[in-house]
């Protein structure tokens, strides 16, 4: 009867447990999913796609601002991401980021660029975001 009890208890515990999450930077599914249909279209292997989310998410952090993007592993198979974040408004901030392997040069990088508004506590959403292949004309970071 006491395990039984125990269980109970234990159960509902988990339940409202799983219920919390901790507020982190992140992009409406909408979003997250364009950009990943993007990279796949950009030929950026699919191991390569979080990386990029963590690092654009990151830098975009919880409120518009203007910062630098750098995410390095130490893993081969996984790229580097680097580029700028500029504020433009209140709610908004626009992204330049390059992405690349360490075997690769940074001429080849897929590049991420596009306008990101927050539209919750930390969650942003762009109407516009462009990822493709191009040489950086001017490297901001």
């Amino acid at each position: 009867m006491r395990h039984w009890v125990a269980s109970i208890i234990l159960g509902a515990f988990m339940v409202n447990a799983s219920a919390l999450s901790p507020l982190t930077p992140r992009f409406t599914e909408k979003t997250r999913i364009e950009l990943l249909a993007g990279l796949t279209q950009a030929k950026l292997p699919e191991v390569a796609h979080n990386s990029v989310v963590i690092a654009i998410t990151g830098a975009l952090g919880f409120e518009a601002a203007t910062g630098n993007i750098s995410y390095h592993e130490k893993y081969e198979h996984l790229p580097s991401v680097e580029g700028h974040v500029t504020r433009v408004s209140e709610q908004c901030s626009r992204v330049e980021a390059y992405t690349w392997f360490p075997k690769e040069s940074k001429t080849n990088a897929v590049v991420v660029e596009g306008t990101y508004c927050l539209v919750g506590p930390a969650e942003w959403a762009s109407s516009e975001q462009w990822i493709g292949r191009r040489i950086p004309e001017q490297v901001r970071y």
